[in-house]
């Protein structure tokens, strides 16, 4: 009884392996290969071809002092997100946006307002919401994508591991004090000992 239990496991095992991996591969070359992307391209391809040649000629400028706000992944979010912006609403001829770094303004706790002047001298409002980590666009706040981006924490590798202990320890200034340092306190303090002792 034994034994057959095993034969028959084994036959079973090798119609699953058969099943499995064989048929599928037969599969696919009884229909063909099939090409992956049609021959003539359709209305949608080229209006995306033509969105797509609009992001790349939209140049950003002094995006750079965005840093003190968010890390690098959020402004090439935030680029994304002007660029797809300016496409839905009809904005094709513009070919910069400038961030003004002056015209910051916080309207409440959680949200951050921020300009940007486009290449045709209009300005566009683009507010932060620090709960949500969502950016708006313009005055009537169309949200940007619905999609929910996790961004990778920066760290520097070169920086020592320190405990909470290790960290209490340390001085103020963050450096270990010297002996050299000691001694001169020490002996600023034994002069100014005689000093007060001599009449």
């Amino acid at each position: 009884m034994n034994r057959k239990k095993v034969i028959l496991s084994i036959l079973m095992m090798v119609f699953l392996v058969v099943v499995g991996f064989v048929l599928p591969h037969l599969f696919k070359e009884k229909r063909g290969a099939k090409p992956a992307f049609p021959s003539t391209p359709t209305k949608e391809d080229a209006a995306d071809t033509e969105q797509s040649q609009n992001k790349a000629a939209l140049s950003f400028l002094d995006f750079d002092a965005l840093e003190d706000f968010f890390s690098k992944g959020q402004i090439k979010t935030l680029q994304q997100e002007i660029q797809t912006y300016l496409a839905d609403t009809g904005n094709t001829s513009v070919t910069s946006a400038q961030f003004l770094e002056n015209k910051t303004v916080y309207p409440n706790a959680s949200d951050i307002s921020f300009s940007f002047q486009l290449s045709d001298a209009s300005i566009l409002p683009v507010y932060y919401n620090s709960t949500t980590g969502r950016f708006f666009y313009g005055e009537d706040r169309t949200p940007g994508t619905e999609e929910i981006k996790t961004y990778k924490q920066q760290t520097d590798e070169k920086l020592p591991i320190l405990t909470t202990e290790e960290i209490e320890l340390l001085p103020e200034g963050g450096y270990d004090d010297t002996k050299e340092n000691e001694k001169q306190t020490s002996d600023q303090n034994i002069t100014g000992e005689d000093k007060e002792v001599q009449p």
